[in-house]
This record gives C-alpha cells, structure tokens and sequence, in this order.
C-alpha cells in the first residue's frame, strides 16, 4: 500500500530531539500538574479546540482507510497470494530472496547473465501482482487515490492544529498536551523544519504573559 510522504525535510538529529523533549516533557508534566480537557468543552471561544478536534477526525479517517485497505490486502493475498514472490538468487548462490519488481530481480537474476530466467520471474511478478491489485481494487477502488485523499487531509488538519493561535491559558495548555500526544505516536510528526509549532506556542505565550501584566 502506498504511504504518503509525512515529513517533507529532516532537520538535524539533535533539531528533532530537542522538539520532542521539550514536547513531551511539558506535555507530562501538565497533565501531571492540571486536568486539562483537549476538548472543545473546555474553552468553546478559544479556536485551539476547534483545530484539535478537526485533527483527531481527520487523524482517525486515515486510519479506518488504511485498516479497510489493509484488510483487502489480507483477502487478496488469501485468494492469490502476496503481491511478492520469493526466487532464489543467482547472485547469491543457495539464498531466496523477495522480490517486489523488476529491479529486485535484475540484482538476484542478472538479465545479461541469466536472460529467459530473468524474463521468467517479471512475467510471473507481473502476473502475481496484476491478479493481487485486480481483487485489492475491486473492494477498495483506486488505492493510491484514497490514500493521497485522506494523507492529505490529515496533514493539512495537523499543519492547521500547528498554526492556531490559543487565546487563552487552559487553550494553550490543551495544544501543549495535544502536541505531546501525537508526538508520543509519531516522534517525527512535527519535525518537518517548516512545522510552525514551536513558534505558535510562543506566539500564544508571549501574548498571554503580556495579557496577564
């Protein structure tokens, strides 16, 4: 099954760990220290929440496609076995290998040295996936379309939570909390170095600070 790009740059190791330690760290101890609800209930005119709960559903969408689309990948490899074939590898005498594509199989089969066996195993390749995606599709429609689809939505609803400004402290605390829990899940979901999180946390902090002198 195709997977959508998540990250679009890696910034530097240390970059990435100092954004999940600060995350993770203040995230636990908040929910140490207050009972805060990530809700909407909580604050209904801070926008924060709002931007929250588009995540989670756009979050548990993509989910519930993907488990669709990896059930239809179980029924089809049950009625044709899996898209990949296993071959014994001419490079590496007495080893069997998985194979997904043609090139897979030219570094097992070299095509100049073993020609009609390399020609031999595309064909079933082409065979054995051709059959696989015929039933994957039939259940599920265009795979890679679905995808993208509900991929894009959930990144475009987690770039959203990343640039809400919360207007209030229990707000601020909520996105604080949030951020901790989807980095929990995924420690490279906000390591993108265009990802505004860490900027719109202080964007809110400094505007709330000034509002409280």
């Amino acid at each position: 099954m195709t997977q959508a790009d998540r990250v679009l740059s890696t910034p530097p190791t240390n970059t990435s760990l100092t954004r999940r330690k600060i995350l993770g760290t203040i995230a636990v101890s908040t929910v140490a220290a207050v009972g805060i609800s990530t809700t909407a209930q909580a604050a209904p005119a801070d926008p924060i929440y709002a931007a929250i709960d588009a995540h989670r559903k756009a979050h548990a969408t993509m989910l519930a496609v993907f488990a669709e689309h990896q059930q239809a990948h179980k029924l089809a490899d049950a009625k044709v076995g899996p898209a990949d074939i296993h071959i014994r590898s001419m490079a590496e005498p007495g080893k069997t290998v998985e194979v997904s594509c043609r090139r897979d199989i030219e570094r097992a089969v070299p095509r100049k040295q073993y020609p009609d066996l390399n020609a031999h195993h595309n064909a079933v390749l082409d065979e054995r996936r051709a059959a696989h995606a015929a039933i994957v599709e039939s259940l599920i429609g265009d795979e890679d379309e679905a995808v993208n689809e509900v991929s894009h939505a959930e990144l475009d609803a987690l770039y959203a939570f990343a640039e809400t400004v919360p207007t209030t402290l229990p707000g601020l605390l909520a996105m604080i909390v949030y951020a901790g829990e989807r980095s929990a899940h995924d420690a490279e979901v906000f390591a993108d170095s265009d990802c505004p999180l860490i900027e719109t946390l202080a964007t809110a902090a400094k505007a709330l600070i000034g509002g409280q002198s």
